[in-house]
C-alpha cells in the first residue's frame, strides 16, 4: 500500500481517539487463583480432589499427618472418598500406614461402613488383617458397628478367619476361681469335648481369648464352648477382675420400664434430646467418654457425675489419684479402666440409644469439642450401670438443680451397695486386703 493510501487511515484513528471512542482491545485474562496453602491431609478432609490434586502437584508430601497421625489416606478412606484414594494410591501414599492409635486407612473405611472404600484399598493390597492399638481388626470396627457389607466383603477376603478349636488335655474337674487377676486357670472345655487350661483375657464381639501357663495366647468362638463356659465368658468380658457370682437381679429391657433420671433432666431448658445415637469405634473411647454419631453428624460426650479410671499412664498423677480412691494399685486402676471401656463399648453397641446434653463444654484433647451428657440405653442410664458394676468413682461434673441433687444420690447409693457387695473394683479393693 502506497503512503498516499496510508494518510487517510491514519487520520481516521486521530479522529477516532481525539473525539473519544473507545479502540477495541483484546481483554487481559485474569492471573490464575493461588492454590490455597492447606497441608494435604486437610485437603483431602474437606473432600476436595482439585486441591488435593494442586496440592500434590506442587509437591506436597504424601506422607504428611495431622496431630492425630491421619494421612490424607486416612481422611479419603473415612470419608468414602474413592476418586482422592485412588489419586493418593498412584501418588505412592502409604497403603498400611498407621495413625498414632496404630489405625490403618482401612480400619476407618471400615469403622464407617465405607464399603467402595474399602473395596478399593482391599484391591490395592491392603492389609486385612491388620490390629489397631486395641488388638482390633478392620472386620472386628465393621462388627461393632453392624456394617453388613462390609462386614460380608472382609470375611470374602480373609479379613475374619475362623479361629480353630483350641484343644489340650487336662482334667476336667478343675474348679473355677473367683478371682482371675491374672494368675488364675481353669479348664475352658468346647462343643466337641477339647479342653484347655487356661486363664480368661478378654473377649471381643464372637472370640474369646486365652492365655494358656506358658504365656501363649489363644482365641476361640464364643460359640464353639459348652454353654457354661459362654455364660462365664460373657460374665468376665468387661469385668476385670470380676466375681463370678452376681447378687443383682437382670436389669430392664426396654427404656420406658424404668424412670430415666437423665430423660427427666433433659425435659428442662436449656437441655436438648438427642434419639437414635448410635456408639462410633474410636481408640479414644473409654468408659466414661466416647464418640456418637446422631443425624450424620459426630460428637464427643462426657458423662456427668462419674469417672472411669484412666486405661493408660499418660497422665499419672490421675491414675494415682483413681487408685488411691479405690484403695489399690495404680496397675489395678488401670485395669478397671479397660473393663469399664469395654463395658461402655458393649453397652452402647448393642442398640441405639439417648444422649441428654445442654452443651456444656468438657473439655478435652481431640479436635472434636466434647460435651457434657446423660446417657440412656435400653439397661438404664449409663452411669447408673457403671456405677453398679463398680467401674467408676461417683466424681465429676454435676447438674445443680432438684433432679441433679436427687441423681448424685443414687449413684452414691449405687456406689455404697456396689463396694458392699464388692463388685467390679470394690472387689478388688477386698481382695488386695485379703477379705472375704
Amino acid at each position: 500500500m502506497c503512503r498516499s493510501n496510508l494518510l487517510p487511515l491514519l487520520a481516521g484513528v486521530l479522529l477516532l481517539v481525539s473525539t473519544g471512542c473507545d479502540v477495541v482491545r483484546k481483554p487481559t485474562p485474569p492471573p490464575p487463583a493461588p492454590v490455597e496453602r492447606v497441608p494435604l491431609w486437610q485437603a483431602a478432609a474437606r473432600g476436595d480432589l482439585n486441591l488435593v490434586q494442586a496440592r500434590v502437584g506442587e509437591g506436597a508430601d504424601v506422607t504428611t499427618a495431622d496431630a492425630e497421625g491421619l494421612t490424607a489416606l486416612h481422611y479419603a478412606a473415612r470419608q468414602g472418598r474413592v476418586d482422592i484414594l485412588r489419586y493418593l494410591l498412584l501418588q505412592q501414599a502409604p497403603l498400611d500406614v498407621r495413625d498414632h492409635r496404630a489405625a490403618t486407612p482401612l480400619h476407618l473405611a471400615a469403622r464407617e461402613g465405607q464399603l467402595e472404600a474399602v473395596q478399593a484399598l482391599v484391591e490395592a493390597g491392603a492389609d486385612v488383617l491388620a490390629r489397631d492399638q486395641e488388638t482390633y481388626t478392620p472386620h472386628d470396627l465393621a462388627a461393632l458397628l453392624h456394617h453388613q457389607p462390609v462386614m460380608d466383603f472382609l470375611a470374602a477376603h480373609g479379613g475374619a478367619p475362623v479361629v480353630a478349636d483350641a484343644a489340650v488335655a487336662t482334667p476336667a474337674d478343675v474348679p473355677p476361681t473367683v478371682w482371675l487377676t491374672g494368675a488364675s486357670f481353669r479348664v475352658w472345655t468346647s462343643l466337641s469335648g477339647a479342653q484347655l487350661e487356661a486363664e480368661f483375657v478378654q473377649a471381643q464381639f464372637d472370640t474369646v481369648q486365652l492365655r494358656k501357663r506358658d504365656a501363649a495366647l489363644v482365641r476361640i468362638r464364643l460359640a464353639q464352648l459348652k454353654p457354661e463356659d459362654q455364660m462365664l465368658a460373657r460374665q468376665l468380658a468387661g469385668n476385670a477382675p470380676p466375681r463370678l457370682t452376681r447378687t443383682r437381679g437382670p436389669r430392664p429391657s426396654t427404656a420406658s420400664s424404668f424412670d430415666s433420671l437423665g430423660l427427666r433432666i433433659g425435659k428442662g431448658k436449656p437441655w436438648q434430646v438427642l434419639d437414635n445415637c448410635k456408639l462410633l469405634a474410636r481408640e479414644a473411647n473409654d468408659g466414661d467418654s466416647f464418640h456418637v454419631r446422631h443425624d450424620g453428624k459426630e460428637y464427643i460426650f462426657r458423662l456427668y457425675y462419674v469417672d472411669a479410671p484412666e486405661t493408660s499412664l499418660q497422665f499419672p498423677d490421675r491414675v494415682q489419684e483413681q487408685a488411691e480412691y479405690f484403695s489399690f494399685s495404680e496397675q489395678d486402676a488401670l485395669r478397671v479402666g479397660e473393663a469399664a471401656k469395654h463395658f461402655t463399648s458393649r453397652i452402647l453397641a448393642a442398640a441405639p440409644f439417648t444422649v441428654v446434653t445442654q452443651w456444656e463444654d468438657a473439655r478435652g484433647s481431640s479436635q472434636l469439642p466434647r460435651y457434657y451428657a446423660f446417657v440412656v440405653t435400653a439397661q438404664g442410664d449409663l452411669d447408673e450401670l457403671l456405677t453398679a458394676e463398680g467401674l467408676v468413682r461417683v466424681y465429676g461434673m454435676h447438674v445443680a438443680d432438684n433432679l441433679g441433687g436427687r441423681k448424685q444420690s443414687e449413684l452414691r447409693q449405687l456406689e455404697q451397695s456396689a463396694r458392699r457387695e464388692g463388685e467390679g473394683a470394690w472387689g478388688m479393693e477386698k481382695h488386695a486386703r485379703g477379705k472375704p
